[in-house]
């Protein structure tokens, strides 16, 4: 049995964009529908996913402005979470910790048990997520802007199998833009 191609590597400004107008699309539909039948109580139904998708939108920008306040001011540009597996932690040790040194926060998933609700978590859950590919896994701030998602873990699966390709175009787009942020 054939493993899985590797999709192209990408980086994420956004990872929930499509659900976001998928969210629009409907309760601009169920406003209309509602809207004409009921009068007043449709209005309310239609908009609430509105108001949902504005609340979770505005939970990121305080979380975004939090961290500029806080991790900011003590040089931290991100967040990096990896864990203890073969595949990649002796590669994360030796490649990228000396160049990204005391500039990321690191989460290590094999730990998440004894993780606690801080700020970096937050950023990561609401980031990046835990649903596909997302350890190892760099978040790199941009201010207000929505955050830079690297996602290793398809690249890591190919360096593994002697294709360095994936692994060496994320890395490089990630070091360039941690260098024009300098």
């Amino acid at each position: 049995m054939s493993r899985k191609p590797t999709p192209t590597p990408k980086i994420s400004n956004s990872c929930y964009e499509w659900g976001y107008l998928f969210i629009l699309i409907f309760s601009f539909c169920a406003l209309f529908y509602f809207g004409v039948r009921t009068k007043i109580w449709g209005l309310l139904i239609g908009c609430l996913p509105a108001v949902f998708i504005f609340g979770w939108w505005l939970y990121g920008r305080i979380l975004l402005l939090i961290c500029i306040v806080r991790m900011r001011r003590t040089g931290i540009r991100g967040v990096m979470v990896t864990s203890d597996s073969p595949n990649w932690s002796d590669y994360t040790q030796k490649n990228w910790m000396p160049r990204i040194g005391r500039e990321f926060y690191i989460l290590n998933w094999s730990d998440r048990k004894k993780w606690e609700k801080n700020l970096p978590v937050r950023v990561f859950r609401h980031f990046c997520g835990t649903r596909e590919n997302y350890c190892p896994s760099i978040i790199l701030f941009q201010g207000l802007r929505h955050p830079l998602v690297y996602r290793f873990f398809y690249a890591f699966r190919d360096y593994k199998h002697g294709d360095e390709e994936a692994l060496r175009r994320l890395e490089n787009d990630l070091f360039e833009k941690m260098s024009k942020q300098d």
